[in-house]
């Protein structure tokens, strides 16, 4: 992640969790950042929009993975880890440094909007289910309470 010298102390937010299935048979165990767009000049054109670069780190904060985030587009890279807890750091222009935990679990996706993209659904649940920026927008679903019991079940399931 780039550093600069004026930019925002950071934010550490609550954890995000998977989204509400879509539907029961759904095989995923998917993380998807929407990092912000930065402005990139390749070759021979005047400018594109891709997705900034994040860094997903461990639980046992032993593993650390720098993640492009750029397909050569402005799609985030869907990036498929074992089930687990992870923390995803990466830097926005308004908070610095925000740093979000998150749940992965096999059959659900989880997504982080840093971007200020809308959430899918987002008016349609309570505001405690939301995790939010400090301006108010939002992040990702919060992760419920039984999301510990759903990475249990899911690596159980793996052994």
């Amino acid at each position: 992640m780039a550093s600069c010298s004026n930019s925002p102390a950071g934010v550490y937010l609550p954890t995000v969790g998977p989204e509400p299935p879509s539907s029961p048979d759904s095989q995923k165990g998917v993380l998807i950042v929407y990092s912000e767009l930065e402005r990139v000049t390749p070759p021979f054109d005047e400018f594109e929009l891709r997705r900034s670069a994040f860094d997903v780190i461990s639980e046992t904060r032993n593993d650390v993975q720098h993640i492009a985030n750029n397909q050569e587009s402005d799609e985030p890279v869907r990036l498929y880890l074992a089930p687990g807890r992870y923390v995803v750091a990466a830097s926005t222009r308004k908070f610095g440094v925000v740093k979000v935990p998150v749940i992965i679990a096999t059959d659900n996706s989880t997504l982080v909007h840093l971007d200020g993209s809308k959430l899918a659904n987002a008016e349609q649940h309570s505001g405690e289910q939301i995790v939010r920026l400090p301006n108010g927008a939002a992040v990702g679903w919060a992760a419920s309470s039984n999301a510990s019991a759903l990475i249990l079940e899911t690596i159980g399931k793996s052994r």
